[in-house]
């Protein structure tokens, strides 16, 4: 029943999606949805061919690169679903599987320790359901829903700590591994935790001793798990032709510029967020932190009295929440500073600047599913005093944290969905070859439709994840011509061109390999999609146009210019 009740909740969040589950996406078009969909196809693509999953050709050519896609594991797991059903199909599955997952094991684990099943509901629907999840869901980042083993490896740890044993030991290890596969950041908060296991056991008494002899059968499973995809993930970053690169300097300006967090978010209600990324950066990405009213009220509730376990899980929402503010304290828009202006340091900052593993975390605010998980299960604790009503008391009070988290927080609701419909102009590309999908100015998130056109017509495209002016496309006279115009407020088309250089650089892309460019006019404003279109039409004749779509055949002339 549990199992079904979860299922369900899974699928009324992925419900815009799961209506027409080949045709919508989950998640808004200009996030990260279409990128993701994208990493499903080219794993499969890639391992149907016999080839290494972690190089492509497909993007950022005609060099491609190392990539290792974020959300590899999700695309693993569900090869079965794509071989069927294709990427669209494969992603949804994963996002919804991933939900189904955070709201049965959350319920597992407060229900072990709350001792109530009825009571679990509360921390199981507050989990899958989270504001944090629904933006993450939102923007269309499927490995960043993948949560459900980190209450999972919890619930087995717990189980191990009450009877050491090496079946309990191998199913924390095997938990253990999983968050690290499915989400980086999931298996550092799992080590988090989980040292306080190990230093449990190095402590005195009969507990700690019959914990020593099995830790051994935990840490193996878990670093056969995570230690190969932890190289073969490094071993993607640490090279010249990685297609996705972090240093430090790029993750401290982001932690305090692209993904702060201020810390009224987590309590203020309403359309508010922290920071507005559609403002800042014209990005469709949502960063909710809002924990939610209920969810606070009733785990206060739940943290009172003299148990000790009660006191760990208060701990854990703390110490999680202070990590999730990130390195520098920021309120009400604005960074709080020392005399100096300095700013503010956090304990973020002192383990981002000390530890290997925090100086790669560039997403401060993730730590908050610990602290919604920590309030859950204080929340079913408050509820689990009340046995004999907390079969009524339940389930109104996971209503009350669905509504605070639907309708009250910043996340958006119900989710939104992409439509993943392909322009049929591909179709009219002969042979193979390059694709250049114009325009070029497109934001970098938005520009994950070219990405997902490449599901369709499987040629390689300049474009790369974190790079929205491909060096070749900036290189080359026709299109650098293409990215002016689009970035000039001219309403017609240049009076006059430089033909001669126009021509010799369309031979030089034809050379290259590109064998189309394909012009989207309903992506342009109306006037500067006919300029365009105007300007190509000169230099490379009339296009083909199909469906608001304008195809341009690229072949050096016979005799030159």
């Amino acid at each position: 029943m549990i199992v079904l009740l979860y299922a369900l909740l899974a699928a009324g969040v992925c419900a815009p999606a799961l209506v027409n589950p080949a045709g919508r996406a989950l998640g808004h078009a200009d996030a990260d949805t279409f990128n993701h969909v994208w990493g499903y196809w080219q794993v499969f693509q890639a391992l149907a061919a016999g080839r290494s999953p972690l190089t492509t050709e497909l993007l950022g050519y005609p060099s491609g690169g190392a990539l290792y896609f974020i959300d590899l594991f999700g695309a693993l797991r569900t090869l079965p679903v794509q071989w069927a059903f294709g990427p669209v199909v494969a992603y949804n599955v994963a996002c919804w599987s991933n939900l189904w997952l955070a709201g049965l094991g959350a319920h597992l684990l407060a229900a072990r320790v709350s001792g109530s099943s009825w009571a679990a509901l509360v921390a199981g629907v507050g989990f899958a359901a989270s504001p944090h999840l629904l933006g993450q869901a939102h923007n269309g980042i499927s490995e960043t829903l993948a949560v459900g083993f980190l209450p999972l490896f919890v619930w087995a740890a717990l189980g191990l700590r009450a009877a050491p044993g090496r079946v309990w030991a191998v199913l924390t290890g095997v938990m253990l591994g999983l968050c690290g596969l499915s989400n980086w950041y999931y298996g550092l908060f799992a080590g988090l935790v989980g040292l306080t296991f190990v230093a449990e056991s190095l402590g005195r008494g009969p507990r700690a001793a019959a914990l020593r002899p099995v830790l051994p059968w935990a840490l193996l499973p878990a670093a056969l798990l995570v230690l190969p995809a932890l190289w073969a993930f490094r071993a993607t970053m640490n090279t010249d032709a990685a297609l996705v690169a972090r240093d430090a300097d790029f993750v401290l300006a982001s932690l305090i510029g692209h993904n702060v967090v201020d810390t009224l978010s987590f309590f203020r209600p309403g359309d508010h967020h922290s920071p507005d990324l559609l403002k800042l950066y014209d990005e469709r990405l949502r960063a909710v932190v809002y924990l939610g009213w209920v969810s606070l009220g009733l785990a206060a509730l739940g943290a009172r009295g003299e148990d000790g376990a009660r006191r760990g899980w208060v701990a854990l929402a703390v110490v999680s929440w202070v990590l999730a503010l990130g390195p520098f304290l920021y309120i009400g828009g604005d960074h709080m500073l020392l005399p100096g202006s300095v700013f503010v340091p956090l304990p973020f900052y002192a383990l981002w600047a000390s530890l290997p593993l925090f100086s790669t975390l560039s997403h401060a605010y993730r730590f908050v599913v610990l602290t919604q998980l920590a309030l859950g299960v204080l929340a079913a604790c408050a509820l689990a005093r009340r046995p004999r009503l907390a079969p009524v008391l339940a389930p109104l009070a996971a209503l009350a944290v669905l509504i605070d988290s639907a309708l009250l927080s910043p996340a958006d609701w119900p989710v939104p969905a992409a439509d993943t419909a392909v322009p049929a102009v591909y179709a009219q590309i002969q042979g193979e070859g390059a694709v250049i999908d114009l325009p070029v100015s497109l934001q970098s998130l938005a520009q994950g439709r070219y990405a997902l056109y490449q599901t369709q017509h499987g040629r390689p495209i300049p474009y790369a994840l974190n790079n929205p002016t491909p060096p070749v496309l900036d290189a080359r006279r026709l299109t650098r011509l293409v990215i002016d115009l689009e970035r000039s407020a001219v309403a017609s088309p240049p009076p006059t061109l430089p033909m001669f250089d126009l021509l010799v650089s369309r031979d030089l892309l034809a050379s290259e390999g590109f064998t189309a460019i394909v012009l989207h006019q309903g992506l342009y404003p109306q006037a500067m999609g006919e300029k365009l279109r105007v300007t190509l039409d000169r230099v490379l004749g009339p296009g083909v146009e199909v469906e608001g779509a304008v195809l341009y055949r690229l072949s050096p002339s016979p005799a030159g210019p």
